[in-house]
């Protein structure tokens, strides 16, 4: 890896990144994490300038159409089969972030111990999930902007929706509950007859669009906080007069990543 912007394949994703200097060991890491689209390349150019003024190693990763054909395999991590049994860890979508970043840290010498999480959309559906399976990450703050729809953290609701019969726990909530989450929203992200919005019944339930579907998760999140009584670290963020838009969302959501 050098200055600039590149890419490099790791396993079955292809890996785009910018670095803002020749020197890397230092750099603090940022994922960003491209929608339903799988534009990854684009994600990355317009982060590139973000991680040119604030100084941190750009890595996106591009889950591809090929590779990661549906919602199972990349918005759901591939956590569960179509059948609904539960995959090997190892098959787990979720699973190549974290191999993506101990890879860059044995090549390049990286120090950083922790990342800072960022997905927009689909991918936003991706960090929120992962927050939940991965509780050994090193992901220290994990920003979902404009998800079409949630995991709501509550064992009201069964998976997909909630966490019933998802093979977590109380305790695994708990510690989400926890992390430093920022629900990023765009206010004009309300588009109800959007081609991509999920309209099953449950999701449905959630809000009739972006925007209020993300409050939704919000204020979700923040009862079952209460209802536990552990301390609640997320917060809900609104980017105004921004619709569903990678670019408008990056200018407020890059200020929690570094």
């Amino acid at each position: 890896m050098e200055s600039g912007s590149g890419a490099f394949n790791f396993n079955r994703v292809k890996v785009w990144y910018h670095c803002p200097q020749d020197h890397l060991t230092d750099l603090p890491v940022v994922f960003v994490l491209h929608g339903a689209s799988r534009n990854a390349s684009t994600y990355r150019d317009t982060w590139a300038s973000h991680a040119d003024m604030h100084g941190f190693l750009l890595l996106s990763p591009e889950f591809s159409q090929e590779n990661y054909p549906d919602e199972t395999t990349f918005n759901l991590g591939n956590v569960f089969a179509e059948d609904g049994t539960r995959n090997a860890m190892a098959d787990w979508s979720f699973q190549i972030i974290e191999g993506i970043f101990h890879h860059v840290k044995k090549q390049v010498g990286l120090r950083a111990s922790s990342y800072g999480f960022y997905g927009h959309s689909a991918g936003s559906q991706f960090v929120h999930r992962f927050l939940y399976f991965m509780p050994q990450s090193h992901a220290h703050i994990f920003v979902a902007a404009n998800a079409g729809w949630y995991t709501m953290p509550t064992f009201k609701q069964t998976y997909p929706y909630g966490l019933a019969e998802s093979g977590l726990t109380v305790e695994d909530l708990k510690r989400s509950l926890n992390q430093r989450v920022v629900v990023l929203l765009g206010t004009d992200d309300v588009d109800v007859n959007h081609p991509k919005l999920r309209r099953t019944p449950q999701a449905m339930m959630q809000g009739a669009h972006r925007f209020e579907r993300g409050h939704t998760f919000f204020e979700t999140a923040k009862r079952e906080a209460e209802a536990l009584n552990v301390s609640f670290n997320w917060q809900l963020d609104t980017v105004p007069n921004v619709g569903h838009n990678n670019a408008g969302m990056a200018k407020v959501g890059v200020e929690y990543l570094v």
